[in-house]
């Protein structure tokens, strides 16, 4: 049996990563979540968008130069509710399902940063749809109401890069040690945490 010990260094070696942390995976997660916030922002708006035309009402669309978009329709619904869903609904379905089309795409570890940002905005703008459907007034009046979603994607998108990075790193060093010893297997590793 071998045993292994490490702790968890913030001090990167010489790859640029500390033994159980990528900062590729995370810096490179977090650069694309912020990249297609706007992005999926607009897509929002369009789902608003698509019920205005449905019901025949002229509407205007406004897109801010940092991403930031909104959607005005001209006249009044009999029930809100669907245009009030319809583009957190556009907006998580785009970003969950790509999020999917992405992982199958992409199934290494050292991929993740792909789609763990797509999973964490579909998450944000599932949070949005619930907020502007069913709490429309505290979504409106609110200055954390849009925070909330976002703040919980955010620490998501740390912890699911940070949980890949962990898997990343662990599979290179197996693979060293396999590498130098082709009788090792990893399933009788002991491992501890310093």
């Amino acid at each position: 049996m071998v045993q292994f010990s490490w702790s968890l260094n913030p001090n990167p070696n010489a790859n640029g990563s500390s033994p159980m942390f990528n900062w590729r995976i995370v810096s490179l997660s977090i650069l694309l979540w912020i990249v297609l916030m706007p992005v999926f922002s607009v897509i929002h708006e369009y789902g608003h968008a698509f019920i205005c035309a449905k019901n025949d009402m002229p509407y205007t669309m406004s897109i801010g130069l940092l991403g930031g978009a909104s959607v005005s329709c001209t006249g009044s619904f009999v029930d809100p509710t669907p245009f009030r869903l319809a583009g957190g609904f556009l907006a998580s379905g785009v970003g969950l399902l790509s999020a999917v089309l992405a992982r199958k795409l992409t199934r290494t570890a050292k991929n993740s940063f792909v789609y763990i940002p797509l999973f964490t905005i579909g998450i944000v703008q599932f949070g949005q749809m619930i907020m502007e459907g069913f709490f429309n007034t505290f979504y409106l009046t609110s200055n954390i109401a849009t925070l909330i979603p976002t703040m919980i994607a955010f620490i998501s998108l740390l912890a699911l890069t940070s949980l890949k990075s962990k898997q990343l790193e662990e599979e290179k060093m197996y693979k060293t040690i396999k590498k130098n010893n082709p009788d090792f297997d990893k399933n009788e590793v002991e491992t501890s945490f310093d």
